[in-house]
């Protein structure tokens, strides 16, 4: 028995050394590790409070898996009337350009308003970073929009070509120097400055200010947001989307934001319609299951948004573990599992290389984490989440002291 927690105490001495690492100093590091069973294996802070930054599309992915059947797909429907094109929109972030050029062909491309009834239309998440809102990653969320919500703009022969449907003003201040384009979605100003690059360059991605507006005038209209009934008729034309069990590889993999998002707003209309200010009923929505379903200690999960860009989302270690381990128990746990990125994927590309690890990433100023399933070297699975906050060294020097732990732990998980 001696020898037995003898090797115990050194593995946890090892694993705290690695988070004892200069790296960190000065951060409030939250670290739970579980067996399936859910028994402890290691823990540091694992009920402090601490921003999940993306680590918190677990979650979304989770009470999406619970609300919308793995098959099910979102349609919009379109139809032509007598004086305008009126839309239903359920949602759906994966339209594109080229499908909207060709539904305004269908429909005879007529040149009328666009009556839009979306499911919903919050725009911009809450407390989302002023400086990340011209960004395509923190574009608005709407019901209906194209291209997920993002345009990019070219430069060529020294013209200025933005997308017709984005309503922008260009100014364009030339003169020597490095060339910087300084893109406002709010005053819908796009402001260039510097030496215009030479030939033809694209610049993007940016975020739409309305993207609604702006995919009904590929329709061949200004929008008309309605919350009238659409007609007693089969739609003229149809745009299907990819299922759900499509839709959570590029949240989970690629850490899609706007597909984030738009998965939390979905799957909080399951339980009802959503009002006009709806992030804080979605995420209300989504807080209660893992509450009253999950049984999460209600203190360990304040969520804000689906994406992890708010930086007013709370999540303790222990609860993230524990969402993970009950995702085991789960009917769509394989599917789940699957869609989580794994060594050489999405954004463990370059991390991890050939250990038997499924996560998540997150990434914000100050903020890094790292939450998933780990298959140690005796065969058992490992629920493990990591989070760093506060930390006053760049995310790339974070990030090899959350891996080493890992490995460390899937060379010698506590017993």
């Amino acid at each position: 028995m001696l020898p037995l927690l003898l090797g115990i105490a050194q593995q946890t001495i090892a694993l705290d050394r690695i988070l004892d690492s200069p790296s960190l100093k000065g951060s409030v590091v939250g670290v739970y590790v579980s067996d399936v069973e859910g028994r402890t294996l290691y823990a540091r802070e694992p009920d402090v409070r601490l921003v999940p930054a993306s680590n918190q599309k677990v979650f979304t992915a989770l009470y999406a898996l619970s609300r919308i059947p793995l098959e099910e797909r979102s349609t919009t429907r379109f139809w032509r009337i007598e004086d305008r094109v009126y839309v239903d929109a359920p949602g759906d972030p994966t339209l594109t350009r080229a499908q909207l050029t060709g539904v305004h062909e269908a429909l005879g491309k007529p040149a009328l308003p666009v009556a839009v009834r979306q499911a919903y239309l919050p725009g911009i998440g809450p407390d989302w970073e002023f400086d990340d809102l011209p960004f395509g990653y923190a574009a608005p969320t709407f019901a209906f929009g194209f291209d997920r919500g993002a345009f990019e703009f070219v430069v060529d022969g020294g013209e200025v070509k933005v997308p017709f449907e984005q309503r922008l003003s260009v100014i364009v201040d030339g003169g020597p120097g490095r060339f910087v384009a300084a893109y406002q979605p709010t005053a819908r100003t796009l402001r260039l400055s510097g030496a215009l690059p030479r030939g033809r360059r694209g610049f993007g991605r940016y975020a739409m200010a309305e993207p609604d507006a702006a995919a009904a005038r590929l329709l061949g209209g200004e929008i008309e947001r309605t919350d009238a009934p659409p007609p007693d008729r089969p739609a003229d034309s149809e745009l299907t989307g990819p299922s759900l069990a499509e839709r959570l590889r590029p949240v989970l993999v690629d850490s899609d934001n706007v597909l984030a998002e738009h998965l939390l707003m979905v799957a909080a209309l399951k339980e009802g319609p959503l009002p006009a200010d709806a992030y804080p009923v979605a995420a209300g929505r989504m807080r209660s299951f893992f509450v009253d379903t999950v049984r999460l200690d209600r203190t360990g999960f304040l969520p804000r948004d689906g994406s992890g860009l708010s930086r007013q989302n709370l999540v303790t270690a222990r609860a993230l573990a524990e969402a993970l381990r009950w995702g085991l128990r789960q009917p769509f746990a394989d599917v789940f599992r699957a869609s989580l990125p794994k060594p050489g994927e999405g954004t463990l590309r370059q991390r991890l290389q050939s250990s038997q690890f499924a996560g998540k990433t997150g990434t914000l100023n100050a903020v890094t984490s790292l939450s998933g399933y780990l298959t140690a070297s005796d065969g058992r699975t490992v629920v493990v989440s990591l989070i760093v906050n506060h930390s006053a060294t760049p995310a790339s020097e974070v990030r090899p002291v959350i891996d080493r732990f890992v490995r460390r732990l899937e060379q010698a998980p506590p017993q």
